[in-house]
């Protein structure tokens, strides 16, 4: 791929960015990566005024080759980076709000719905004021889970049947991470080359299924705490979505001694709160996967932890 450390504009600007490491933009299309941290200056802050004149000038350095375009910054899973990292940015996103207004800047952040709630944390006061937040669903609807995977194949000319697409969205309900994952293995496995029909599904979701749970299901519920895997043993009985009393009420304790736990998978992506009150899990088909091991994780567990059927009685039985 073309980098923009060859071009025109980049090589321009390069000076402005000698503090800056592992930087990574995207402009009209074409994508640029450099990582030029000197080790000597590790320790040294970056002063936000600092980076806001360096992207600036990296964007006037683009507009003078093209005068309609501009500087794009993409950060993904913002909920994961360093309370320092995400001060920085909140910071130099002000300035250029303040001393550059009129720059060719713009900045486009994703992360899991408790993204707000880390940058409040990490020190951004106001984050609603500095971004312009926009609360997407974590699953898909069934209508726009089906056209993410009948709509680009439609274009280079495969058609999807449609009980094939189906069997896509029902599996990875909804998640657009597992419907792309779902419907690549379907893609793969169909002969081709002008359709892909359910057999074609049939055949590729267990290894899909298999490959999901080797690189992300299982590695996560390895080295999870054991009072974190009752938590979410709890809330999969409940179809994973539910009140945070009902997850009490199940675990037979009461809301404040859940808290931390509950805040600590929040923080780790496995949960969120849909609403004030409710907890659920982020990724759907994790429910699956938590209740088939449970039962053997509780058994070699150090922990004297709850059956899912104590579980089960304790939720039918509380008040």
């Amino acid at each position: 791929m073309t980098t923009y450390a060859s071009v025109g504009p980049w090589t321009r600007a390069r000076k402005a960015f000698d503090r800056i490491a592992s930087v990574s933009v995207g402009v009209a299309g074409v994508s640029a990566g450099i990582g030029i941290h000197s080790p000597a200056l590790g320790s040294s802050r970056l002063d936000p005024s600092t980076l806001a004149e360096a992207l600036v000038e990296l964007s006037d350095e683009v507009r003078r080759d093209q005068p309609q375009g501009g500087l794009l910054i993409t950060i993904d899973e913002l909920q994961v980076a360093a309370a320092g990292d995400l001060a920085l940015l909140a910071a130099t996103l002000h300035r250029l709000n303040v001393q550059h207004p009129r720059s060719a800047v713009v900045f486009a952040g994703t992360g899991l719905p408790h993204t707000p709630a880390v940058l409040s944390t990490a020190g951004v006061t106001h984050p609603d004021r500095l971004f312009v937040l926009e609360e997407l669903p974590v699953a898909l609807s069934d209508v726009d889970a089906t056209y993410a995977v009948v709509e680009p194949a439609r274009r280079v000319g495969v058609s999807w049947h449609p009980d094939a697409a189906a069997a896509v969205v029902a599996a990875s309900n909804g998640y657009p991470a597992h419907v792309q994952l779902f419907a690549q293995a379907a893609w793969q496995m169909a002969p081709g080359p002008t359709s892909i029909d359910a057999r074609d599904v049939a055949a590729a979701l267990p290894h899909a299924r298999a490959e999901l749970s080797r690189r992300t299901l299982g590695p996560r519920w390895d080295r999870m705490p054991d009072r974190q895997m009752e938590y979410l043993a709890a809330l999969a009985l409940a179809g994973g979505r539910t009140t945070s009393k009902t997850t009490g009420r199940s675990l037979g304790r009461t809301l404040p001694e859940l808290s931390s736990l509950r805040d600590d998978l929040i923080r780790e992506g496995d949960i969120y709160s849909p609403q004030r009150g409710y907890v659920a899990l982020t990724m759907p088909i994790f429910n699956e996967f938590i209740l088939d091991r449970y039962e053997q994780a509780r058994e070699v567990s150090d922990t004297e932890l709850l059956t899912l059927e104590q579980m089960r009685h304790n939720r039918d039985t509380s008040s």
